[in-house]
């Protein structure tokens, strides 16, 4: 877990750190003396926190006498491998044992065994108010490992056109005063003509209440070229008595849509991964909605990493077998990532990638040891999302936090690395095959405009070279080739043709 980001987190917070070796922790840090609240007849404690949930359990005790303690447990709410916001105002009534009372007081404590951390900061005791509701989470998807059947919901903060779907928007709402909060009015709206309510129930001191808005489909970015087009949405609660304070009662989320970009990170580096010099894979699984060639993925490597280092990435299937990989690269100084800040790395396929709709795809990047290698992270990933493999382990485990590691989707036919000038391949076209798609048989065409060596090749969607068709000294005109399909399995293929003067390729798909 990264540091709490608390609002004076640069002069220390409290850390219960449940590590290994493993062993039960039953840790507590305690006011030394006595509060006196006989004056206040309603009384919350308010800190920011920053906790992850495996098997642990957080409390705040609270006596009057300083030896007999009455527990209230915080982040109830929280499954395992959950966590809070970072940082999370956290607001407890604790009237029932501190108000009226001149003698108080109050403790963090933390239970747990092999669990993760709670961080605690920015402690204060506060009149509680009679009327204070809460929005505490806005987010765009109730995506939930254990319940859903694929990565198709999960948070993405940028999708391709051919990406975009509909997303479950929700909110939960908090009462933190001490009457009902009634009439309470859920709303969200985006930039794109999306608006939609709801009157909730009443909502009783110290509860929750979660709605679930209609889904939401992002209108398709307008832009051409793969530009990107930013969605805003807006989420605001209210109810039918004034708060007390109202600065807390709404957010704005942002999602991108078009452009090549298909992402989960937050964008600048918040953090990073690293495991001391030892080989190790870090990524996120995606859904892939629909077919869609790719020639890229894109990676950050955080600042304090070693250079003249190799690493790659590699696509994996949904079991996490390797399908395809992209070529080595040695990470040179101004590949670097500062905190804060973001520089991607573009990790290169050897051919365009195609890659078939409707399944889900593990994208990661990988380090082969000899330096250390940090690759950078940004926001946080819902449980079994983001995996880390650790050579040392030999194991897969689930990470809370992001890895920058990104889809760039294209034109196999336009990829950077693969033209010659602007207005096309000097010299050289490359028509598409007919039949398309092909049952028996299909036939290539393509055309040199000056005598030239040629090499035409066939892959497979996973970038296996499966047949050699044309390769040596070729003549100028159109030349033709027919391709026998007889024996190539159904799906996705992809013909190169190669020249000194530049590369193409075209897909083509077998059907029986």
């Amino acid at each position: 877990m990264p540091a709490i980001s608390s609002t004076s987190a640069a002069n220390g917070y409290a850390l219960f750190d449940s590590g290994l070796p493993c062993g039960p922790d039953n840790g507590y840090m305690a006011t030394v003396a006595p509060i006196d609240l006989s004056a206040e007849a309603h009384v919350q404690l308010q800190f920011e926190q920053f906790y992850r949930k495996f098997q642990g359990h957080t409390y705040v005790d609270v006596s009057s006498d300083g030896s007999t303690w009455t527990p209230f447990e915080v982040n109830v709410q929280l499954n395992v491998g959950q966590y809070t916001a970072n940082a999370e105002v956290f607001h407890l009534d604790i009237s029932s044992m501190a108000a009226l009372q001149d003698s108080v007081w109050f403790r963090f404590r933390y239970v747990g065994n092999c669990d993760y951390a709670w961080m605690v900061d920015d402690v204060a005791l506060v009149q509680q108010p009679a009327h204070e509701l809460q929005l505490v989470t806005a987010a765009t998807t109730s995506w939930n490992y254990d319940t859903n059947a694929s990565f198709d919901s999960v948070y993405y903060s940028a999708m391709p056109n051919i990406e975009v779907r509909p997303r479950a928007l929700n909110m939960t709402c908090f009462n933190a005063g001490y009457l009902p909060a009634t009439n309470v009015i859920a709303h969200i709206t985006t930039s794109d003509g999306y608006d939609q309510s709801q009157l909730l129930d009443t909502i009783a001191p110290g509860d929750t209440a979660v709605w679930n808005a209609p889904l939401w489909t992002p209108q398709a970015s307008s832009w051409f070229d793969f530009q990107e087009d930013d969605r805003y949405i807006y989420y605001d609660v209210l109810a039918e008595d004034t708060d007390m304070f109202t600065f807390d009662n709404a957010d704005t989320l942002l999602v991108s849509i078009g452009g090549h970009r298909y992402s989960r990170d937050g964008g600048s580096m918040d953090g990073s991964i690293e495991e001391g010099g030892n080989a190790y894979k870090v990524g996120n699984w995606f859904h892939v909605a629909n077919d869609f060639g790719i020639c890229e993925l894109q990676v950050a490597i955080a600042s304090g990493s070693a250079t003249g280092v190799e690493i790659n990435a590699q696509i994996l299937d949904d079991s996490l077998q390797p399908l395809i990989e992209t070529g080595y690269h040695t990470v040179e100084p101004w590949d670097l990532s500062p905190m804060g800040g973001l520089v991607v790395v573009d990790l290169y396929f050897g051919s365009p990638a195609f890659i078939e709709g409707g399944r889900d795809y593990f994208v990661l990047v990988q380090h082969f040891e000899w330096g250390d290698v940090r690759f950078g992270t940004s926001g946080y990933s819902a449980p079994q999302s983001s995996l880390l493999y650790r050579s040392t382990e030999d194991a897969w485990s689930s990470i809370s936090t992001t890895p920058i590691v990104r889809v760039i989707y294209d034109d196999p036919k336009v990829c950077s690395w693969a033209i010659g000038e602007e207005d096309g391949l000097e010299g050289i076209s490359l028509e598409q095959c007919l039949p398309n798609p092909a049952n028996d048989h299909t036939q290539i065409q393509f055309t040199l405009k000056n005598p030239m060596p040629a090499s035409l090749t066939l892959h497979d969607m996973n970038g296996k070279l499966l047949r050699t068709l044309v390769d040596g000294p070729t003549g100028t005109g159109q030349h033709q080739v027919e391709i026998n399909t007889r024996n190539l399995d159904a799906g996705v293929y992809f013909y190169t043709l190669r020249t000194p003067t530049g590369m193409a390729t075209m897909r083509m798909v077998v059907m029986h």
